[in-house]
């Protein structure tokens, strides 16, 4: 028997594969044709094979959120309990897949309603058998799921550490982030930046409502302020404290102002009987900033700028003038000199001048 050389064996190769090939090209319509039928007959099938499959019932684990509602009255929960828990559940593969594939509202677990055991006669110190929860759960699944039963739950046992409630009232601060250009040229603030409600209630353990003494909102940097700003802002909220609000009113109070001043009388303290102290000059001129809306409230009674004889230095010939209280309607209070001469001299008249308040 003649042999076929390595060359021969390549030859007929190719010519076998370039008659396939021709051949192909030639009834290509019906391949393709052969080719999609397989295809889609394939393609049913498989279908139709899932489909028979997911209608039979299987036992599966799923973990699902849980959340516990209806806590023992003055009491609130310390830590963090599961957030989920492990189900053993049984149901057709339809169920089973839509609830692996679909977002799962949590159960809620209704701590009240089961009996709590104390742990070393420690009634903050509690647990709860999840077996006996079993049938609320049950029913609650039933709904968000249907044909999917429970079995068994996974941990047996949820423990709960609670601690005694406390209410407090405290302030609320806005914080307000301090910036050069907060309100606008010739504008100024005209009041307090408040928070509206100004205070709340808050309740949460004991041990840490004695810590709080107030609460404050998100930061807020306003700019450019030329009216009164108004805005509702996010508290700060705080781990295990109920806060009931959400947000409150910042109100920063802005308006136009003005430049006004007064010339007024300078006045005296604690001056011994025996001394008669002249000043000069007599009077000093009070200037400010003020708010158009508050022009009216504000006259030169209510300055009473002063010298006391206590202050006086040794060899010194003059005294620093000091103001009384300011009213919260004026700003940027100045005054034309920071202190005047003065001469101390013996009183032999009943008469003094420049006498004021000792």
């Amino acid at each position: 028997m003649k042999e076929t050389t390595p060359p021969e064996k390549k030859n007929r190769f190719i010519a076998a594969f370039t008659k396939l090939q021709a051949y192909i090209t030639e009834n290509s319509a019906s391949f393709r044709n052969r080719f999609l039928t397989f295809l889609i007959f394939v393609l049913l099938s498989s279908v139709l094979w899932v489909y028979r499959t997911l209608d039979d019932t299987f036992v599966a684990n799923i973990d699902y959120p849980v959340q516990f509602q209806n806590l023992p009255k003055n009491k609130i929960l310390v830590g963090t309990p599961p957030e989920k828990i492990r189900l053993r559940v049984r149901g057709s593969g339809y169920s089973l897949l839509s609830n692996k594939i679909k977002f799962k509202t949590p159960l809620n677990f209704s701590i009240n309603s089961f009996l709590l055991y104390s742990q070393a006669n420690d009634s903050m110190s509690v647990y709860i058998l999840t077996e006996y929860a079993q049938d609320a759960l049950n029913e609650e699944l039933s709904i968000k799921s249907n044909d999917l039963e429970i079995l068994s739950i996974s941990p047996d046992t949820i423990f709960f550490n609670f601690t005694r409630t406390r209410a407090k009232k405290i302030p609320i601060v806005p914080n307000i982030i301090n910036n050069d250009n907060m309100v606008a040229r010739q504008h100024i603030l005209n009041g307090n930046i408040r928070a509206i409600p100004d205070s709340i209630t808050i309740i949460g353990p004991a041990s840490m409502i004695d810590t709080i003494e107030f609460l404050t909102t998100k930061p807020l940097q306003p700019t450019e302020l030329s009216d009164t700003f108004n805005k509702k802002v996010a508290l700060i909220k705080i781990e295990q404290i109920q806060i009931p609000l959400k947000k409150v009113m910042v109100q920063i109070p802005v308006d136009r102002f003005t430049q006004l001043s007064y010339d007024v009388p300078i006045y005296t303290r604690h001056v011994p009987d025996s001394i008669n102290m002249k000043l000069f000059p007599r009077v000093v001129n009070v200037s400010f900033n003020i708010s158009y809306s508050n022009i009216s409230m504000i006259s030169d009674a209510d300055f009473r700028p002063y010298v006391d004889f206590k202050e006086i230095e040794p060899n010194s010939k003059r005294i620093r003038i000091k103001i009384d209280s300011i009213p919260k309607e004026v700003h940027s209070l100045r005054l034309n000199h920071s202190s005047v001469e003065f001469i101390n001299v013996l009183n032999n008249a009943e008469n003094r001048d420049n006498r004021g308040d000792r």
